[in-house]
């Protein structure tokens, strides 16, 4: 249940999710400047916190909070399209003994391509919804072949908490839920608003959770999730040892965490082959094209998650298959520009489109069967225990 009290959203949750849902009292703030902050509310109109049922892997403002965690800012609103619209700027987050700040730049060092500004999360323009169809024969067609070994590598179980980083549209947190049933719960957390609108509109709202926030600066409590995923999203972090931290830091003692990112271009040919066009054309702009295989070094994935203080880990290779009726099918999501590539395609003139378009075609030819386009992926599963 979602509460609004004042300049805050309180999360109300059941008590009955594997013991942490027990209720904490929440009333004036003891502290002078978020006293001040309440009294300002409620001079403006707002009201001050009531006492409210508040989640413990939730923090707002006003939470009596025990040591060492110390509460970062409040969430701003739940707008109306039903995301936890939570700061990203000057959030302070308690880690075990030390304490850091996130930088203000944390997940906005990317949000311009070819000049223009895109949403936090690279797939869309600012203030542009994702194209649902487009997304699901884009990447969701891709990624859920592989949802199945995540969640096993991650060992989500039935009655777990699960917490979904870059959830996208939800093609990781759907597989969740259906594994940790109505005793659990998923939590999908993405920098993008729109697509957490994508996901919320896909998922419902029994047993999922969307919350806006950086996978770097995540606004749970230490040992919050039985297990935390991540797929397709940890390639494209600013500062990938910070997140996977972050992971380990919400994940209970013994909790698994698991990311899935994709091999190399060649292995991924329905993304390598326009990356690796759009790179030659746009030599300036190739790192960022090519951020999608930044972590296809199987040797390199795996001491990231050791560097992060994971145990017990391990990279696995796994490989899909899948298919076209034809290119013009596989060409029709990058023309509606859904996605990190082809946004950067629908900025080109169109002279320089109708020639990518042609090149792209030429090289996936060798793909083709009977008509069809025929291809396989490899992605790396990399897994450690907390």
């Amino acid at each position: 249940m979602i509460t609004q009290s004042g300049p805050a959203v309180i999360v109300d949750l059941a008590p009955t999710h594997r013991g942490h849902g027990h209720s904490e009292t929440v009333g004036w703030p003891s502290d002078r400047a978020q006293r001040a902050l309440a009294l300002r509310a409620h001079r403006t109109g707002g009201q001050p916190p009531k006492r409210k049922s508040v989640p413990p892997w939730l923090n707002v403002p006003g939470q009596t909070a025990v040591p060492p965690w110390n509460p970062p800012q409040p969430i701003t609103h739940r707008d109306e399209r039903g995301v936890a619209c939570l700061p990203r700027r000057g959030a302070t987050l308690r880690s075990g003994a030390g304490t850091w700040r996130p930088p203000a730049r944390v997940g906005h060092e990317r949000r311009t391509l070819m000049g223009k500004r895109v949403d936090p999360g690279l797939h869309t323009a600012p203030g542009r919804p994702i194209d649902p169809a487009a997304y699901e024969q884009y990447i969701g067609r891709w990624s859920r072949l592989f949802v199945p070994a995540l969640l096993a590598a991650a060992e989500v179980t039935a009655g777990c908490r699960v917490l979904d980083v870059a959830t996208g549209a939800g093609e990781a947190a759907l597989g969740a839920m259906s594994v940790v049933t109505a005793a659990g719960l998923v939590v999908g957390a993405d920098i993008s608003p729109a697509m957490l609108v994508a996901a919320r509109a896909r998922l419902g709202e029994e047993g999922f959770e969307p919350v806006a926030t950086d996978g770097q600066a995540l606004p749970f409590r230490d040992g919050t999730f039985d297990a935390v995923v991540c797929q397709l999203g940890l390639q494209f972090f600013a500062d990938r040892v910070r997140g996977l931290l972050e992971f380990r830091r919400v994940l209970r003692p013994g909790g698994c965490a698991a990311t899935c990112v994709v091999s190399t271009p060649d292995r991924a040919p329905m993304w390598g082959v326009l990356a690796d066009v759009l790179g030659r054309r746009l030599p300036e702009q190739r790192d960022t094209l090519h951020l999608s295989f930044a972590l296809a070094d199987a040797e390199r994935l795996e001491r990231l998650l050791q560097s992060a203080g994971f145990r017990d880990v391990r990279v696995m290779r796994e490989t899909r298959s899948g298919s076209f009726d034809n290119f013009a099918a596989y060409w029709a999501p990058i023309d509606a520009g859904t996605g990190h590539l082809p946004q950067v395609y629908r900025s080109l003139p169109d002279s320089i489109r109708r020639a990518v378009r042609e090149e792209v075609s030429t090289r996936l030819a060798e793909f083709e069967s009977d008509g069809r386009l025929a291809m396989t992926i490899e992605m790396l599963i990399a897994a450690g225990r907390a």
